[in-house]
């Protein structure tokens, strides 16, 4: 006897986005380093507080600006000369409010967009000169870097937060050792069901 076949209707199952396990300390904006070695989990930490912001506070996935490709309806996937333009307007432009209040910026290897080999700190500063307004504006620049210098000096020095994953696969989480220049502290967040964030994105060399 034939089996009768559905169309299947996606459900929250088929998207299931990653545990905090402890609520964000960190609610009002700033750049954001995700740091570490090849396949630290400095990417699927990024992911993870992207949507994290998205789902739990409020930021609207058509705010979204990233240079790859999201399971997010409404972000934009940019190239990345495509994403330094929309920075540049974002953080040189409407002081006030505008529609720029309360968006996120993703940079996925970051080192390729802004480098401290090849590129100077004017680069750099033109693109994200007043970045420092990101915190009242409650943008976020969120950017995955290697261990090192990495990115140029203005961009390190914009720098308000850093996380560094540690990974545990046996368990399915990544403990995040975050240092937060806001309030001068040190701590530890753990995430779990971190594989669900495989989903989730992208890059765009790897899209077929």
């Amino acid at each position: 006897m034939a089996t009768e076949t559905k169309n299947r209707t996606e459900t929250a199952e088929d998207i299931k986005t990653p545990v905090w396990t402890a609520p964000l300390r960190f609610h009002t904006g700033g750049i954001i380093k995700f740091r570490g070695a090849m396949e630290s989990g400095k990417t699927r930490a990024m992911i993870a507080t992207l949507y994290e912001l998205v789902n739990k506070q409020g930021f609207p996935p058509d705010r979204v600006y990233a240079n790859c490709w999201l399971a997010l309806r409404g972000s934009h996937w940019l190239r990345n000369d495509e994403l330094r333009k929309v920075l540049r307007r974002a953080f040189n432009t409407e002081t006030g409010g505008g529609r720029w209040n309360k968006c996120i910026f993703m940079i996925m290897e970051a080192d390729d967009l802004y480098s401290h080999i090849t590129q100077s700190d004017k680069e750099c500063f033109f693109d994200i000169r007043k970045a420092s307004q990101a915190y009242k504006r409650n943008q976020y620049l969120l950017y995955e870097v290697h261990e090192g210098a990495g990115v140029p000096k203005y961009m390190r020095d914009k720098t308000e937060i850093s996380i560094k994953p540690f990974p545990n696969e046996y368990l399915d989480r990544l403990d995040l050792l975050v240092c937060d220049g806001h309030y001068d502290k040190t701590y530890m967040l753990p995430v779990t069901g971190i594989s669900s964030v495989n989903k989730l994105y992208r890059r765009f060399d790897e899209l077929h």
